[in-house]
């Protein structure tokens, strides 16, 4: 059997996603000194190395973009702001990790790679169903409801799953182990306290379903879709909570914010609270104050430090929504090209499975405090990514192969 040598770039990335899958948190928060982390450190170090080596080799206008402007965001932050360094840098990680991994990626992912990205991807997605399984008989065992709190072994688990469903939709596999494990996977999505995890699932199903459905049925995965998410916010206790009620009113103000006093266009910087004492008042208006203090939402630091939970509006707030736009381009890529990149039936598979992979992990970022944290962010621009270098392998196969008809 022939052995598969990593290079250095490739078996960080190896080491860094099982690591976070494995040991999560502990992994991303193991301290060197004071606030250095030792995961920080080596994201920064190994990002500052593929710069000076390979800086001509970074690509996607739309994403270089993106960067500058949140760079620039960033400089003008620390000279207008009185605010700590540290809040101002920690509200900057989530465009600071974009960052370090697109350096990363994209630097390596054109060079000398032996690492196949959607096999590993695959792999993770395996992993974390295993884990979770067994995660789960153990705490069956110990006589805790596994339905009943926020059960998942790491963070990276959640996405994992996520990616796991991705697979069985687009794997050739026979129709009675597809639906044992569609099952298997949406019980085991319900274990993990998240509505927006199962809302992942269903939004990946809808768009499946509508790929695959003849046109005259095109319809019906709709009307699936609309009724689905109906039934959640009418009768499912985790939209009609005061954590939901709590991200309803942050996600309304802050829209309001973004949209009716910076234009769209204008971001607010860094060093900003994400809310005031009259969001407070306005959401939590004829809440238990039993239920509400649960939710470490009321003292002064985590007006700075606890986001919007949806890292997209969170984006929108620092640099403005038209910026925030850029985000999404690996799916302006895909819709662009769309002709090209599944015009062969026979290597679909390998595209459908990243673009629902990426689907699932933004439906579960819209929800929750993803793209803002090193142990959940680090995958999601690795499915990102991994899927515009697909796209682009796409296009240099059609091209070879129409210059070679010529």
């Amino acid at each position: 059997m022939k052995s598969i040598k990593l290079n250095i770039y490739d078996l960080f990335l190896f080491v860094i996603i099982l690591g976070l899958l494995f040991y999560g948190t502990g992994f991303s928060k193991f301290v060197i000194l004071g606030n250095i982390h030792l995961f920080d450190l080596t994201l920064v170090t190994l990002s500052f190395i593929i710069l000076i080596r390979f800086y001509k080799r970074l690509v996607y206008k739309p994403l270089i973009m993106f960067s500058v402007i949140s760079i620039l965001y960033l400089i003008l932050s620390f000279i207008k702001t009185n605010i700590s360094t540290t809040i101002i840098l920690r509200q900057f990680a989530l465009f600071g990790y974009f960052i370090l991994f697109y350096l990363i990626f994209t630097s390596i992912s054109y060079g000398k790679s032996n690492l196949n990205y959607i096999k590993f991807i695959v792999l993770v997605g395996k992993l974390s169903m295993l884990i979770q399984i067994f995660y789960l008989i153990l705490l069956t065992i110990q006589g805790k409801n596994v339905f009943s709190n926020y059960y998942y072994f790491t963070p990276l688990i959640v996405m994992g799953i996520i990616v796991f469903f991705s697979y069985i939709l687009v794997e050739k596999l026979s129709l009675l182990k597809k639906i044992l494990l569609f099952v298997l996977v949406m019980i085991i999505s319900l274990t993990m306290g998240h509505a927006s995890a199962y809302m992942s699932l269903l939004v990946i199903l809808f768009v499946h379903m509508n790929i695959i459905a003849k046109s005259v049925f095109k319809l019906l995965p709709v009307i699936v879709f609309i009724c689905s998410v109906i039934y959640l916010m009418a009768f499912n206790k985790d939209y009609n909570d005061a954590n939901s009620s709590w991200r309803m009113t942050l996600w309304v103000f802050s829209f309001e914010n973004i949209i009716k006093n910076n234009y769209a266009i204008l971001g607010e910087g860094f060093g900003i609270p994400y809310f005031n004492d009259n969001v407070l008042t306005f959401a939590f208006k004829g809440i238990d104050m039993n239920e509400l203090f649960q939710y470490s939402f009321l003292d002064e630091q985590s007006k700075y430090l606890s986001p919007v939970h949806n890292s997209f509006i969170t984006i929108a707030q620092h640099i403005g929504l038209i910026p925030m736009l850029l985000i999404f381009y690996p799916f302006y890529r895909l819709l662009k090209y769309r002709v090209v990149v599944f015009s062969n039936k026979n290597e679909n598979k390998a595209t459908l499975f990243l673009m629902y992979s990426l689907i699932g992990l933004t439906i579960w970022s819209s929800f929750n405090v993803i793209l803002e944290l090193p142990h959940s962010s680090i995958f999601y621009w690795f499915v990102y990514f991994a899927l515009l270098k697909e796209v682009d392998d796409r296009l240099t196969d059609y091209k070879t192969k129409l210059f070679d008809k010529e």
